[in-house]
């Protein structure tokens, strides 16, 4: 009557859409979807509502597979038109909404699952009441999301609720009420209450079989959970007939590149491991680590960092687990550790890798780079906003630079990111075939023991590569042994230094070198990557027992890396410039209004790092940060040394040592060389068991020490400094403060430099967090683009530190030896002259 362009033969073919979805026949739902958005364009153009409920459709058909970097982009766009032709307390924008929460709860970005979930709820309760069918989909799905949380008593209450509904709307015959049995029933599950889980299951599958057919995901789903039952409760057999029928309806239904059949391979993994199949076990570990790394790169081309980093914690557990099998099955052991060093060559290091290459591929076109320029200028106002004491901090305020710094970011990635260079899969072999004969490589790993049953050990090992044999695992130590010699002293200073790496005990030795020794005999260069607190371990100056005063570096050449991967990885060097910017004599003391060269009696030579007044762990309200005299001397011996290499090398001392004139250096043409003597700081993170605890009027701490921010406590200071770190705020409205900090670093673009020196106290520390590594100065500046990194683990010394500089710049620019080389061949000369480790190992190269 009207022609298939007709809006009344367009609704019926939408709801035919629905029905195609729901039997989980996505192909010919997603064909049909676009051939109905065709004609809605024609009729009615992009920006109606009608046009939203179909891209709508399309949406949710690629959230169900799976398929999110497709579906969030149209749950977005549907938002938008809704917004603008419907208004925001609208059902429709409330149904749009509702899914774009359920995208986030399937990819664990939780926080924001549940505000739009409950912002869902309100609107649907003004609109629609609390007794329609939307309703009850909202507790469904926040019950998934307090689920996830960990919250099962919340879960289980959201549950109840939607089931009660659904029945008082009739829908107890209905997919959706055997979804929501299914999803109490695993709750149910993790609070050992098995017999309720267990008619609960049999309520859904009889269900889902009727409804939807044996065939369907859904009815996958419900034997999936009775698996997990029967796996906890000892009945293996059975749990093994349901996973293996649920891993063939998701090939079946081809959803393999899917969060849930990634967790469905890993629990039919851990059940051959249970039932001692190590084999078979391992080859279907391989499956889902591959389907996790897939997942996990795709997920780079829509999420930012934040999000992306609580999304790959969903697999931290699967990689513990295997892991862990490493001490249970011996005789498996080639094929675990070579399984294991595959997937750290993928996992470690994987964010900061994603975070840098979106910036260099959105420095490559004129459009997104203006997009990155406005995201550093929301993330600019952020820092400001985080350096601000707490008590005068508009909460307000940072929540929407936060939401609005969240979506510029998201914004930039949708429009650049290619996912599948963001971290380029790397094998094993690949590495080896890099190492020359005498050489190894070491991925040190972290990881709780899951197997065979979960504890809270957390566990170090390494996994060792040699150019003629497949990697192995070698177990080293529990982390409270080592957290336990970090501890001993409460200041990073040479009594601390003397603690750990004298040879008196052999304590460090033991723990992590003893171990190790037999599986790199005839090796003289060790490439590592470290894990966890060995990031605040010089491996190099650990001593060797029986050879007095001798350490691992006399033996051993150590480099070390973020990533064994980059081996094979690395590109030839850049086409280096020959420019120089040299920070040092700085004076932190500045006139208010004129910033001028000052001049006076030099305080006497002291730590980089070491406050002119005492307890400096309790409070630094007050404090001041020393003027250091052996820095003036440092920058200016190193002036010489670089104009005399035929650099062109730029100082920045006194007051003209700013903020500002660093950030001037990150916009793309930044100098080869960057070395900085000055403080540095880092502090622990104050809500951390066993950290230090803030005093009784807290919001009067400077906010770089009480930040929830990692990238905050740790920095540099810089000319003017100390105003800032007393108040929280700079000399006047239109200067920077003159604390330069890791989350500003982040954002410069220092691609063009090759080597940054920090030369200060503590520039290696910061938050470690798994695979991430150390979330400090170290990841600012990798994620800036710096090629080699040299940082510090302690106070280290004013004097000795101008020594080593100077030797070290010399071996490099005027005797032409490598970076690597060069630090090594000036400590030495150091420890030969003054012999404790703490004057010559405190500084560490990271490349």
């Amino acid at each position: 009557l009207g022609g298939a362009q007709s809006a009344d033969y367009l609704k019926p073919k939408s709801n035919l859409v629905n029905v195609l979805r729901m039997q989980e026949n996505y192909d010919e739902a997603r064909s049909m979807v676009h051939e109905i958005l065709e004609a809605r364009a024609e009729l009615v153009g992009k920006m109606h509502p009608d046009y939203a409920k179909n891209l709508n459709q399309l949406a949710i058909i690629y959230g169900s597979e799976g398929r999110y970097e497709d579906a969030e982009p149209l749950f977005l766009q549907v938002n938008e038109i809704n917004e603008k032709t419907l208004g925001t307390d609208h059902y429709e924008y409330a149904s749009g909404l509702m899914n774009l929460a359920s995208v986030y709860s399937e990819t664990w970005r939780l926080a924001d699952a549940e505000r739009l979930f409950l912002k869902t709820g309100e609107i649907i309760e003004k609109t629609m009441g609390k007794s329609h069918p939307n309703y009850a989909e909202i507790l469904n799905n926040l019950g998934t999301v307090y689920q996830n949380m960990e919250q099962y008593e919340a879960a289980a209450q959201a549950y109840l609720e939607c089931l009660d509904l659904r029945e008082k709307l009739g829908a107890r015959e209905h997919p959706l009420y055997a979804g929501t049995l299914i999803n109490l029933a695993t709750v149910y599950t993790k609070t050992s209450q098995f017999d309720k889980a267990e008619t609960m299951l049999a309520t859904a599958h009889e269900i889902n079989e009727k409804l939807l057919g044996k065939n369907s995901v859904q009815y996958a789903n419900g034997i999936v959970s009775e698996a997990i039952l029967f796996t906890l409760t000892g009945r293996y057999g059975e749990a093994e007939t349901r996973l293996m029928e649920a891993i063939a309806i998701y090939e079946a239904n081809k959803i393999t590149a899917h969060v849930a059949y990634d967790q469905l391979l890993d629990q039919y993994a851990n059940l051959l491991f249970l039932t001692h199949r190590a084999a078979e076990a391992i080859a279907t570990k391989k499956r889902a680590l591959q389907v996790q790394q897939q997942i996990s790169q795709r997920a780079t081309s829509y999420m930012g960092e934040q999000e992306l980093s609580n999304f790959i914690h969903l697999f931290a557990d699967a990689n513990d687990y295997v892991l862990s099998c490493n001490l249970e099955f011996p005789s498996h052991q080639a094929e675990l550790a070579a399984t294991c060093f595959d997937n750290l060559l993928f996992d470690k290091g994987f964010l900061q890798t994603s975070v840098r290459q979106v910036q260099a591929l959105a420095r490559s076109n004129p459009a997104s780079e203006e997009m990155l320029r406005e995201l550093g200028g929301l993330q600019r106002l952020l820092a400001a906003q985080y350096a601000t004491p707490i008590a005068e901090r508009n909460t307000e305020a940072v929540a929407k630079l936060e939401a609005q710094a969240r979506d510029a970011e998201k914004a930039l990635v949708l429009k650049v990111a290619d996912y599948e260079q963001a971290v380029r899969q790397t094998t094993w072999q690949e590495v080896q075939s890099k190492l020359q004969s005498g050489e190894a490589a070491i991925e040190f790993v972290n990881f709780n023991k899951r197997f065979p049953k979960p504890t809270d050990s957390l566990l170090y090992a390494a996994l060792v590569l040699l150019p003629d044999a497949p990697p192995t695992f070698v177990p080293l130590f529990e982390e409270k042994q080592l957290e336990t010699l970090l501890k001993r002293r409460k200041y990073r200073r040479s009594d601390y230094v003397n603690d750990l790496y004298g040879d008196a005990k052999n304590e460090l030795y033991d723990l992590i070198w003893r171990p190790l020794e037999a599986s790199l005999k005839g090796v003289g260069t060790v490439y590592f990557s470290p894990s966890g607190l060995l990031h605040r371990i010089n491996l190099g100056a650990i001593h060797v027992p029986g050879k007095t005063n001798e350490p691992l570096a006399n033996w051993l050449r150590f480099v070390q890396v973020g990533s064994t991967r980059q081996l094979a990885t690395s590109n030839a060097d850049a086409a280096w410039n020959n420019q120089a910017a040299l920070y040092g004599g700085i004076q932190y003391d500045v006139d208010s209004t004129e910033f001028p060269q000052l001049s006076g009696p030099l305080l006497a030579s002291r730590s980089r790092g070491e406050l002119d007044f005492s307890g400096t762990d309790s409070t630094l309200r007050g404090g001041k940060w020393s003027y250091l005299n052996w820095a003036e001397k440092e920058v200016e011996n190193l002036k010489s040394i670089f104009q005399a290499a035929g650099l062109n090398p730029v100082l920045r001392n006194g007051s003209a040592a700013t903020e500002e004139s660093f950030k001037a250096l990150g916009n793309g043409q930044s100098p080869r060389i960057l070395h900085l003597a000055t403080h540095g700081y880092f502090f622990p993170d104050p809500s951390s068991v066993g950290s230090w605890q803030p005093a009784a009027d807290s919001q009067a701490e400077p906010a770089f020490k009480m930040s929830e921010h990692p990238m905050i406590r740790s920095g540099l200071v810089l000319a003017g400094g100390n105003h800032a770190w007393a108040t929280g705020k700079p000399l006047r409205p239109d200067l920077e403060d003159g604390i330069l900090t890791a989350y500003e670093i982040s954002q410069m673009d220092l691609s063009n430099t090759e080597l940054v020196v920090l030369s200060a106290c503590e520039t290696g520390l910061g938050d470690i967090a798994g695979n991430e590594g150390v979330y400090g100065l170290q990841r600012a500046f990798k994620i800036a683009g710096a090629k080699y990194l040299v940082m510090s683990l302690w106070q280290v010394p004013d004097q000795q530190t101008q020594e080593l500089m100077s030797a070290f710049y010399n071996h490099w620019l005027v005797n032409k030896m490598s970076i690597p080389d060069a630090l090594r061949t000036a400590q030495r000369a150091i420890q030969e002259r003054y012999g404790h480790p703490f004057f010559w190992a405190g500084f560490v190269l990271l490349e």
